[in-house]
């Protein structure tokens, strides 16, 4: 009986930054450039607001963290290398949400929505590396 040949895997080196030992990487979401914060404790992903949406829905920080009223939005998100993947997050107006973490250019977290999507996430620390694989 003949086996089946797995599709190849396919897989994104991103390099990062870092702020305050914070992880941040580039992404493309719905054709903009956001520096997004790679969050592997958040449940979901979340973006500032899109240039229609500006200075709706302000988010307001607690002592116990960030208060955000967000909606959902259909998200087109493109990694350097990857192909495109089409799926849902959420848009919240993060205006000084970069602050917090020492980099005002911040606008957006990425979550376990968007990271569980990957059959794994090698974080490279003194490369600067972040390798995503799907299976």
């Amino acid at each position: 009986m003949a086996q089946s040949i797995p599709a190849p895997a396919q897989s994104v080196i991103l390099p990062f930054d870092t702020a305050n030992d914070m992880i941040l990487v580039h992404v493309r979401i719905n054709g903009g450039e956001y520096l997004m914060l790679l969050d592997t404790g958040a449940q979901h992903t979340i973006v500032g607001q899109l240039n229609q949406n500006k200075g709706k829905n302000r988010s307001k920080d607690t002592n116990a963290g960030l208060l955000l009223n967000a909606s959902g939005i259909k998200a087109t998100i493109e990694f350097k290398g990857m192909p495109i993947i089409k799926t849902h997050i959420l848009e919240a107006n993060l205006e000084d949400f970069g602050k917090r973490f020492g980099d005002a250019r911040v606008n957006g977290i990425l979550g376990q929505d968007l990271l569980s999507l990957f059959s794994y996430v090698r974080i490279d620390y003194k490369a600067h590396q972040i390798e995503m694989v799907k299976l």
